[in-house]
């Protein structure tokens, strides 16, 4: 016999979850299903940053024009998140290494987005960004929406989306078992196989993008603030762990780290903290997806009753409350903001 829910959510990094517990919370029957054949979601290997301020450092030509607006926005959600996921959060705030010009240039912009920025001896302090810990956030996070009725099923693989004509019926497992939904949400990362893929061709725009990090074990408690120079951030984490981050290796989708990226970022950390000489470290990888304007996928496509939160990109933790209340809205039938309408996927349809 067939399962039946309401909605279906396919993939269960930290897009997945909250997209299914925020759908829960608001009365829909939800199955958040994670594909057994991917790597784990690049949640799990992630740095953690909520850093939507910091993160404009990275921005390049074609990069979307309200991504600083959405990554502020998610970080407000995290707030009360945080309170009811039981996810720690700190606020221990960002210091930038910057020039007296891109100082000032930084401290303007931080104004016109009503964000809080203040200068320092060597740069930039932006006071009211935030670090998580990924691995146990995720798994707050899976407790969080077990609690709300999330039923969580892993693993499994879809092999095909199934619709009538004219709306989403569910989908068709590896086992030939079926899961009927009202509507499916597709939150693969960089993973979307082939039958995600022909029911939403827009998922063909993303290119996976490998991060490298490096993980340094010092022998005291890491505080913070969280810092970036040269081509580096460093993000305390709990144990002592400081992690270094990260590589942009687009169109690369092993999610094995490269030596000769991780010795770079060894490197411009010591450069920053040079007692990490000393420290004991290793390598871990994640692989993001990269949409076209570095920004995520989230809304409707062109099938009826099918939604996407995909295409996280380099914030996958930052965006991820925001993606759960942009999809659990257009599920529901509320009306989206300006603001969301501008990551609709259908910016790049043909």
């Amino acid at each position: 016999m067939a399962q039946a829910v309401d909605v279906l959510v396919i993939g269960a990094g930290a897009a997945g979850l909250l997209c299914g517990g925020m759908l829960a919370r608001r009365g829909a029957r939800v199955q958040v299903l994670a594909d057994g054949q991917a790597a784990p979601p690049a949640s799990a290997a992630a740095a953690g940053m909520l850093a939507p301020l910091s993160e404009t450092l990275h921005a390049q030509v074609g990069h979307h024009h309200e991504a600083l607006a959405l990554g502020l926005e998610s970080l407000r959600l995290w707030a009360d998140l945080a309170t009811q996921a039981r996810v720690d959060l700190r606020r221990i705030g960002t210091r930038l290494a910057l020039s007296a010009q891109a100082s000032a240039a930084f401290l303007q912009m931080a104004r016109s987005a009503g964000a809080s920025a203040c200068p320092c001896a060597d740069g930039v302090f932006v006071p009211g960004e935030a670090v998580i810990d990924p691995r146990a956030a995720l798994r707050a996070l899976r407790r969080w929406a077990q609690g709300a009725g999330v039923v969580l099923q892993d693993p499994a693989c879809v092999v095909e989306i199934l619709s009538e004509p004219g709306c989403i019926v569910g989908v068709r497992l590896s086992d030939r078992s079926t899961i009927c939904a009202q509507a499916v949400v597709l939150a693969p990362g960089a993973w979307a196989n082939a039958a995600l893929r022909r029911a939403a061709p827009v998922l063909d725009t993303l290119t996976p993008a490998r991060g490298c990090l490096a993980e340094f074990q010092t022998d005291q408690e890491e505080s913070g603030p969280m810092q970036r120079g040269e081509g580096v951030y460093l993000v305390p984490q709990p144990g002592g762990r400081l992690l270094a981050g990260a590589s942009m290796e687009f169109g690369v989708a092993s999610p094995l780290p490269d030596a000769g990226q991780l010795d770079i970022l060894r490197e411009r950390a010591i450069a920053l903290r040079p007692d990490l000489a000393r420290v004991p470290w290793s390598g871990r990888a994640g692989v993001r997806a990269m949409s076209p304007d570095w920004s995520p996928l989230l809304g409707p496509t062109a099938r009826e009753g099918l939604f996407l939160a995909a295409g996280m990109g380099r914030n996958g933790w930052l965006l991820a409350p925001i993606a759960g209340q942009i999809v659990s809205d257009y599920v529901f039938g509320d009306a989206p903001s300006p603001l969301h309408v501008a990551f609709s996927p259908d910016r790049f349809a043909p």
